[in-house]
């Protein structure tokens, strides 16, 4: 399964897509640039 994180605001931010990322990636999702090939959108704001 593919997820696209879009992040905006403050560093605090990027480093909460970066944690979830982690996790994401651990649990066997993998990251794509393209919105439209996900099937899975984090906003993190």
């Amino acid at each position: 399964m593919k997820y696209h994180l879009i992040t905006l605001g403050c560093q605090m931010n990027l480093s909460d897509s970066e944690r979830v990322t982690a996790v994401l990636d651990q649990a066997g999702y993998t990251l794509t640039d393209n919105e439209e090939e996900a099937e899975l959108i984090g906003i993190l704001a």
